[in-house]
């Protein structure tokens, strides 16, 4: 496949394997890409750069499109207003909902994060003091009342996604993978037609139908399998370095 000049992954479910761990032949692959003078970029749910290999990437989207890095240099920011975040995470918490408001590294909660995740650190804040902009707002949730809940609150300038692990993630309207892709792009100088996107789950669709090529690895949910061109291995087994490999070097 020629003329491919910007590859974007999804990290959990996608790129990374199940344990959170790549394969050598995943990086040796995305090495490849490099020298061959492909960007490469992922777009991830996460805030931090905890357990992510970030030297093998030229361009980070986090927080679901809320914040774009190019190297170090931001080139996107599209945070949630304290206001509107307020209102979600004080509502969520008066009906018991376990909830937390992050931002780069710094995530805040109503419960012990690291008990939950086993690898977020947290802190405990009262959610009507909160003095920050969250880049991202996510939500366990465990029946349709606590997602009504959520739901209520939102402004018309939010909108709330859930994972299939359960987790709800409210975001600024603007804060989308397919437009902070779009800023990376336009920065360097790539058509859409040039870009070619893995992904997995529901977080993931308006990027796989941006993107001039789109694959869904073989574990992903049929809402992605359904919208997408090729579908590749899974990520146990390597499957976007094996595409990539098979289609682009």
């Amino acid at each position: 496949m020629k003329g491919i000049k910007m590859i974007v992954t999804d990290l959990d479910g996608t790129f990374f394997r199940n344990d959170k761990t790549v394969s050598d032949y995943t990086t040796d692959i995305f090495v490849k890409c490099r020298k061959n003078g492909i960007k490469l970029a992922f777009a991830t749910a996460r805030s931090s750069n905890t357990q992510i290999p970030v030297d093998l990437f030229d361009g980070f989207v986090k927080s679901n499109g809320a914040v774009v890095f190019a190297h170090n240099k931001i080139i996107c920011d599209k945070s949630i207003p304290i206001q509107l975040a307020q209102r979600v995470l004080v509502a969520a918490d008066n009906a018991g909902i376990s909830i937390v408001a992050q931002t780069n590294e710094r995530h805040c909660a109503n419960f012990n994060l690291k008990e939950v995740t086993g690898y977020l650190d947290g802190e405990i804040i009262d959610f009507n003091t909160i003095d920050f902009e969250p880049q991202k707002i996510f939500a366990f949730i465990s029946n349709d009342r606590e997602i009504e809940v959520l739901r209520s609150n939102l402004s018309n300038d939010l909108y709330m996604n859930i994972a299939r692990d359960d987790v709800a993630m409210v975001m600024n309207k603007e804060a989308l993978k397919s437009k902070a892709v779009a800023a990376l792009a336009d920065y360097w100088g790539i058509a859409q037609t040039e870009i070619v996107a893995f992904g997995d789950d529901i977080n993931d669709i308006d990027l796989l139908k941006f993107s001039g090529v789109s694959v869904a690895v073989g574990n992903a949910v049929a809402e992605v399998r359904e919208i997408t061109h090729h579908i590749c291995d899974t990520n146990e087994n390597d499957g976007v370095a094996k595409w990539i490999e098979g289609h682009i070097l």
